[in-house]
Order: structure tokens, then C-alpha cells, then sequence
């Protein structure tokens, strides 16, 4: 398309010319997230699913541990959202849980908008600006998630959550403007305590350029997420201890069950609100163009 650009161009022609020759694929077939024999079950409906041989039994199995079906009671499912990151198929889903959750806590919510410089960047997504976003809503007690690598070494890696302690504006500034940076008590940090504060590190605003034709345009904001919910996309790479997998009333593309599913480490902390249509995937996921290339794709890669 139009927004294609010269590198990913490049990459798909190096997948062709590379990956599509006989003998030139390396195939990595070991489940590395889901150990131990206590999750064989899961890691055969994870299977399942990915070459689109789910059956009914596995997924009433799956259903078992929807929030909505009434096998859990309200204590329990206070817990499981207090512990639990949702992932999301859709934006809304998940803007409007991370909005509800960060007002229950009962403290003033504080808008930020990004600072723009020229062409699109005001309106670009948080991917092609250096995975900083628009603009985010933080409170006091919120839990955020760091969207970039600051000190690899003490813990502060992208996908790191935090809990926000204190924003701090320059005197007569205030929001949606960006602050001087955010106190996060990180739960990974392993680097020196910021004024003794524990696990606490400050959180500044970063520049992010990059080019728009033959202009430089930029970005300026806070490398901080929301981060009680998160898109499916944005969770591939990430393990997760516990899970709620938003997929919404159906799967709308390839491969969205699967990635949520496969981001924890036990069946026990998934669970699923709503929970997904076993007819829409079972009939027409499994149909799909996309879906059926890539079985044909796996099993030439087998073959050769």
C-alpha cells in the first residue's frame, strides 16, 4: 500500500528470495512458556487452536474459566482483576478498562498529551513514533507499563510495569502539558532508589524523531502506557502470571486467540471476559485465506 515503506518492501522480497527456498527455514517446535506436565492439556488446546483443530471439548474446557459464565463468585473476581492484565482485541475494550480501573482508584485523573513536531506526528500511531503514545491518563496508584528500554540492566525494559507515585509539574504548569517526569515504583527495578523511594525510578519525557518524506517530524512524551490493559498486539513477547483475553464476540482476524492465549504460563491464571464463539472460529476463522496459506506455508516448511 501507500504507507509501505522502502525497508518493508525490502523484507518481504528477502522473504521470498530467503525463506520460501527449500532448506533455508529453521523451525523452532518447542513450547518454551507452558512447562511441565501439569500443562500438557493446555499446551494441546494451545496447538489446537494454532492448526485450527480446536474441538467442542477443548473448548468447554476453555469456557470453564469465562468471568461471565458464572463460575466464579464476586470476591473471586475482585481478585482476578485486581492481580490480572487484560488483553485486548480492540482499542475501546481496551481504553474503557484501563479508564474504569484508574477511576476506582478515587484520585484526581491526570491527562497528558504528547508534543508534535510537524507533519502527521500528531495524529501517528504509538508504533511509528518509537512506541510513544498520543496521549495517557495517570493517577496516583495507577499501574503503567514502560513502552521503551531505558537501563536493561536494572529491570527497566520495554513491558516493565509500575505503579505511578508522583507527577511533577514545573510551578504555574500544569496538565494536559507534559510534566517534568512521573515517580514509578517498578516491581522488576533493581537499580538505586530514587530520594529512597522504593523500587522507585523518575520517568522523563524522551524526543522520538523520524522521517515523513524527505522531513524530520518528532514526538515528545512520557514512555509510559496505561497498563491494566493492553492490545494483543502489543502483548506478543511478553509472559504473563495472569490473564484475562478479551477477544471480544469473535475472532475479526487470524491469529488473535492464539497470540493472547500463549502469553501464560498456566491454564489455572487465564481467564477470558467475554469469552469467544466456538461456531465463528470453528466455521469461519479456519476458511480464511490468510488461515489456510499458512497451514499449506507450515507444512511445506515441514516437508522441506
Amino acid at each position: 500500500s501507500k504507507e509501505t515503506s522502502t525497508y518493508q518492501t525490502k523484507g518481504g522480497q528477502l522473504f521470498q528470495d530467503l525463506f520460501m527456498k527449500p532448506g533455508n527455514t529453521i523451525i523452532f517446535d518447542q513450547i518454551m512458556r507452558q512447562q511441565g506436565d501439569d500443562q500438557k492439556e493446555f499446551r494441546e488446546t494451545l496447538e489446537a487452536i494454532s492448526s485450527g483443530n480446536l474441538d467442542r471439548e477443548q473448548w468447554k474446557k476453555l469456557q470453564e474459566k469465562d468471568l461471565g459464565g458464572g463460575n466464579f463468585s464476586p470476591d473471586e473476581k475482585s481478585d482476578i482483576y485486581a492481580k490480572s492484565t487484560m488483553v485486548c482485541a480492540r482499542n475501546i475494550d481496551k481504553k474503557n478498562f484501563n479508564l474504569s480501573k484508574t477511576q476506582a482508584l478515587g484520585t484526581p485523573i491526570v491527562r497528558i498529551k504528547s508534543q508534535n513536531n510537524g507533519g502527521n506526528s500528531a495524529t501517528a500511531s504509538q508504533n511509528k513514533a518509537g512506541n510513544l503514545p498520543i496521549e495517557i491518563l495517570i493517577a496516583k496508584g495507577s499501574t503503567v507499563i514502560l513502552t521503551k528500554n531505558l537501563w536493561k540492566e536494572a529491570g527497566l525494559t520495554n513491558g516493565a510495569k509500575g505503579t505511578v507515585k508522583h507527577i511533577i509539574y514545573e510551578p504555574n504548569a500544569k496538565p494536559p502539558s507534559l510534566p517534568l517526569g512521573v515517580i514509578v515504583s517498578f516491581e522488576q527495578y533493581k537499580g538505586p532508589w530514587y530520594k529512597g523511594l522504593e523500587n522507585c525510578y523518575p520517568i522523563i519525557p524522551i524526543n522520538f524523531p523520524w522521517m515523513e518524506g524527505s522531513a524530520t517530524v518528532s514526538r515528545t512524551m512520557l514512555p509510559l502506557s496505561m497498563g491494566y490493559a493492553i492490545s494483543i498486539h502489543n502483548s506478543q513477547g511478553r509472559g504473563m502470571d495472569n490473564l484475562i483475553a478479551n477477544i471480544g464476540s469473535n475472532e475479526f482476524a487470524n491469529g488473535l486467540t492464539y497470540t493472547a492465549l500463549t502469553r501464560i504460563r498456566k491454564f489455572e491464571n487465564l481467564y477470558f471476559q467475554p469469552f469467544f464463539n466456538f461456531d465463528r472460529f470453528d466455521k469461519e476463522i479456519r476458511k480464511q485465506k490468510m488461515f489456510t496459506e499458512r497451514i499449506a506455508h507450515e507444512k511445506k516448511e515441514k516437508e522441506s
